[in-house]
């Protein structure tokens, strides 16, 4: 089930359409720093493909963050 939107963020599922998304994030160092570092861009393929496969399975998964105003890509929790 995915959180309620808040006053400046809504969330959405990933799907497997969102590989240029997932990239920007996990793939950026700075972002990253503090769970691991970069991944290549074959992490990121196989960990959106698990988080499609988790939310799949339990309805779980670290959504993508949307800005609610004009709904620029925010990023996702860790």
């Amino acid at each position: 089930m995915l959180p309620h939107p808040l006053a400046r963020l809504t969330f959405r599922s990933w799907t497997d359409e969102d590989t240029a998304l997932a990239e920007a994030l996990w793939c950026d160092p700075e972002v990253t720093r503090f769970f691991g570092g970069a991944m290549s861009r074959e992490q990121v393929r196989d960990r959106l493909h698990a988080e499609c496969e988790r939310n799949s399975r339990l309805g779980l998964q670290y959504w993508p963050m949307f800005l609610r105003e004009t709904g620029e890509f925010a990023g996702a929790p860790v």
